[in-house]
């Protein structure tokens, strides 16, 4: 009997354990995302604009931040060879959008960057977008060099690091900017829960 209850007890465990890490790319080690993760950072009121760095669009141009002053902008960074993570963050964004009220979503626009600017060049942001099926007119694809790209992480609060061979360990967060590039808003992952967000985007649009 106690055999049974042993075997029982350690299948359950195995079914525990299985689901419970289900939710990580196979690239990612658990603990390392769990501790990347983190609380996102507090809006400091400051733009993200008056940082000086270069960017560089999947159609070859390029750009400085400050550019992108005037609408509200949602953020994200991610890689364009990761294997489910930034795919799903892609797919919640577009629910975002689909989420908000039509005027809403006509003033609000979507920035990706790159944090493997080593192999995501202007032609593989050009083959992610059209894998993820992402509207020029409203997506933004951008690499920068390392160092930039390593700045701009750490003013969002973004947490990545190598994980195996071309793969990056990396939290899942999504920042709001207001018109001139402050941040308003921030979300570890979307997932099921838009609410807060949606939110935050029509509230910096009536300021």
């Amino acid at each position: 009997m106690s055999l049974r209850c042993c075997g029982l007890g350690l299948l359950l465990s195995l079914i525990v354990l299985s689901l419970a890490t289900s939710t990580f790319d196979r690239h990612e080690d658990r603990a390392a995302l769990l501790a990347m993760a983190g609380a996102p950072a507090k809006p400091s009121g400051e733009s993200l604009y008056q940082l000086p760095s270069v960017w560089v669009t999947d159609a070859g141009s390029s750009l400085k931040l400050a550019q992108l002053r005037g609408g509200t902008r949602v953020l994200a960074m991610m890689f364009t060879h990761c294997p489910s993570l930034c795919p799903t963050l892609v797919r919640d964004l577009k629910a975002l959008d689909a989420a908000m009220p039509a005027k809403t979503r006509a003033r609000t626009e979507y920035v990706l960057v790159t944090i493997d600017p080593e192999h995501d060049d202007a032609a593989a942001l050009k083959a992610f977008r059209k894998r993820m099926v992402l509207d020029p007119r409203r997506w933004l694809l951008l690499r920068g060099n390392a160092r930039d790209t390593q700045e701009l992480a750490a003013v969002l609060g973004v947490n990545y690091g190598k994980g195996d061979g071309r793969n990056y360990t990396h939290s899942n967060l999504v920042t709001v900017l207001d018109g001139q590039g402050a941040i308003v808003h921030q979300q570890v992952g979307l997932g099921d829960d838009l609410t807060r967000t949606v939110a935050m985007i029509q509230e910096t649009r009536a300021r």
